[in-house]
């Protein structure tokens, strides 16, 4: 009877019913049905060019093909391919007896449609969303991030990892504008006079160095205020590679590659501390990751020789080095945090404790550089200089009255830093976040060789509290005043980089929040 035939057809699912013929005036029906709206989308789309019809909903958080979820999270984007819309996913492997569990690889999802204006439409919306906009939209903005590649970085391998991954920015819609530099200093005097508003983000590709040279750069500017604003990231190509192992740390991702680069293409930001290092009679300092001497600078710095082996070099002169103790005297001051435990400061405070002691360079009025203008891919940078003129000097940023001084007068290392992770290898500190508004300050008592060695080794788990000698303390700002009567004198590392002046105090300060970094994860 007619009723069963209408009862059977109510039970059949849609992805099992033959597509029928569509009438002219009912295809774009078919595709952008009246139950779409501003948060969901709705069409029908097949997964091969005759297959059969299958419902597909697009939300802000799930792409639904069918029975098939796929997370937004994992999505950075679509593109419209001959034959209908390709999603560019890259969703995290299942652990496997061949395969490690956690890094992500590229995964196509392609929805067949044969009307151009539909797949225009739905590549659109899956972008919007991928970058955690609304549904409804028709416009969809190209981003233009400006690489800064060092090819001398680490291994010197910087400009093939870039290579590697340059695929997925551009599924991520990014216009990749690539620099290669090609001398000390030309970051930073490039960022300083740029016009920062023409990017959408900057993004470095070497090591924790030519980071230090980028925040540096826009504390020079005369707009400093406003150009901490702009995101940046960075693409592991050094030999530590610090901010990079912490913000893929912060995300919950596997520390390679591909993870950099996809929460890049991802687009979400998050606000990270920004720390300053000030000497008596020098220009202070900015970055966003450590400071360490004794022991650990040791290995970090004279190391140097071996960067052609890229993190391994580590391993081989801090084994040489345990096995040879040093004892480093100095003075150790600190200011205790004010924030209570699981407190995050706001990003306002970190503002207003840099006007009061920042003073940016005056740069000379020279055209701004034509940064990515050039017909060719890549080019070899911009020659351009930076001059200024304002003379820096050391003032303690804190009353007298709120210091700490440690009672230990010998140590094997000290290692102040902001993140968990300083580098690729170690947890330094495992309560630390990026954001926290804390220096987490870790420090080794005394001079032995088993306590070196056993320290070192539980710094890859972030258990080194085991040992009774070793501390670690939440403060605002700490004040290190080396023996230099006493040898050895020590050296100074900043982000991983050597420090001129090894003979003079220096001293460390946190800006909560002070910073933009592309990272995924909560704000």
């Amino acid at each position: 009877s007619d009723e069963k035939k209408q009862e059977r057809s109510e039970k059949t699912p849609l992805n099992s019913q033959k597509a029928r013929p569509l009438l002219k005036d009912e295809q774009q029906n078919r595709y952008l049905s009246s139950n779409s709206s501003e948060k969901t989308l709705r069409g029908i789309f097949a997964l091969s060019p005759k297959g059969k019809d299958i419902d597909v909903i697009l939300s802000s958080e799930t792409l639904l093909v069918g029975d098939c979820s796929h997370s937004i999270a994992d999505i950075v984007g679509a593109s419209e391919f001959s034959k209908g819309v390709l999603v560019h996913s890259y969703p995290r492997r299942t652990p496997g007896c061949c395969t490690e569990g956690g890094s992500r690889h590229y995964k196509r999802i392609r929805l067949y449609t044969p009307d151009k204006k539909v797949s225009k439409h739905w590549s659109v919306q899956i972008s919007r969303v991928a970058r955690g906009q609304t549904i409804g939209n028709p416009e969809l903005k190209q981003r233009n991030i400006l690489f800064y590649v060092n090819p001398l970085s680490g291994p010197g391998k910087s400009m093939q990892q870039f290579e590697s991954v340059r695929s997925i920015f551009e599924n991520a819609g990014i216009k990749p504008i690539v620099v290669k530099t090609q001398k000390p200093g030309q970051v930073r005097a490039e960022i300083a006079k740029c016009n920062l508003e023409r990017w959408d983000g900057i993004v470095i590709v070497s090591g924790d160095g030519l980071i230090v040279e980028y925040v540096n750069g826009i504390m020079d500017r005369p707009d400093w205020e406003k150009a901490l604003l702009r995101p940046f990231g960075c693409l592991p190509g050094g030999s530590g590679n610090g901010l990079a192992s912490a913000v893929r740390h912060e995300s919950g991702d596997t520390y390679d590659l591909t993870a950099s680069a996809f929460l890049i293409a991802k687009g979400n930001t998050r606000e990270v501390d920004m720390v300053s290092w000030r000497q008596p009679g020098v220009k202070p300092l900015y970055g966003t990751l450590s400071l360490s001497w004794g022991l650990i600078s040791d290995i970090d710095l004279n190391s140097e020789a071996c960067r052609c082996c890229g993190s391994g070099r580590f391993v081989a002169y801090a084994t040489y080095r345990s096995c040879c103790p040093r004892s480093y005297y100095a003075k150790l001051r600190y200011v205790p945090t004010s924030l209570h435990h699981g407190e995050v400061p706001s990003r306002s405070s970190g503002i207003q404790k840099l006007k009061s002691s920042h003073q940016p360079g005056v740069i000379t009025s020279e055209p701004d550089p034509e940064v990515g203008e050039k017909d060719s891919f890549y080019y070899e940078g911009l020659n351009s200089e930076r001059k200024t003129l304002n003379v820096p000097y050391f003032k303690p940023p804190q009353n007298e009255s709120l210091w700490n001084e440690v009672k230990a007068n010998v140590f094997t290392f000290l290692w102040a830093m902001g993140p968990a992770k300083p580098d690729e290898d170690h947890i330094a500190a495992p309560d630390a976040k990026i954001g926290d508004g804390r220096i987490h300050l870790v420090y080794l008592e005394g001079n032995s060789c088993w306590s070196s060695i056993c320290t070192l080794l539980r710094l890859e788990e972030g258990t080194q509290l085991k040992d009774p000698k070793c501390k670690i303390l939440e403060v605002e700002a700490l004040e290190l005043i080396p023996d230099f009567q006493r040898q050895p004198k020590g050296l100074y590392s900043v982000d991983g980089e050597r420090v001129e002046h090894n003979d003079k105090p220096i001293m460390m300060e946190v800006y909560p929040r002070a910073l933009t970094v592309f990272c995924g994860g909560p704000s």
